[in-house]
């Protein structure tokens, strides 16, 4: 396989579909590789118009932008594929609901082990013990609603409030992305 990132048809997956491939390993699911869009359209699916599955906000790209609102919800340009069925972006609306909780209050991994790394000298190493970060766990999930009618939902899993903020963000900026492509920009 390359050592390209890209989106390519890995073996094992049903015909016709492409996954992304990191250059390391397999991410995400397949999704379709072309096929008519709602409005008759062929839709391209290269690896310059889709996000990597783990993509956050990018940078303009060819005209349009980049971006992995979750793992089978990518937005490329004036485009969103949803579970891979391609959809215009203008009349697309988006929500997004957080069912994230506050676990409470732990321990983190690195301060237990510089504890027991530095326990010896002094006993300063035990000041590590009291160093205590928040919990966040809970899902945040994508609704979309694609110009033809349908729902489509998809819940993320989260482990902290830097994960939520970014699944919230993602949703926020296809918002906006659906704005202007109702605009025209």
């Amino acid at each position: 396989m390359s050592s390209e990132p890209g989106w390519f048809h890995a073996q094992g997956d049903p015909p016709g579909t492409q996954r992304y491939w990191s250059g390391t390993e397999w991410l995400g699911v397949p999704q379709i590789a072309a096929g008519p869009n709602v409005d008759g359209a062929s839709v391209a699916t290269s690896a310059e118009q889709w996000a990597a599955p783990t993509a956050i906000p990018s940078t303009t790209i060819s005209g349009g932008f980049q971006l992995a609102v979750s793992p089978n919800i990518l937005l490329s340009g004036n485009r969103v594929s949803v579970f891979g069925h391609p959809y215009p972006l203008a009349g697309c609306q988006w929500h997004a609901t957080n069912s994230t909780t506050s676990v409470g209050k732990k321990i983190p991994t690195w301060a237990i082990v510089m504890c027991v790394l530095t326990v010896w000298a002094c006993g300063l190493g035990l000041l590590f013990l009291l160093i205590k970060e928040d919990t966040t766990s809970g899902t945040v999930t994508v609704n979309v609603r694609t110009p033809d009618g349908r729902n489509w939902s998809e819940s993320v899993a989260v482990r902290s409030e830097a994960e939520r903020d970014a699944s919230m963000q993602r949703v926020n900026v296809a918002q906006t992305a659906t704005a202007n492509a109702v605009l025209g920009f």
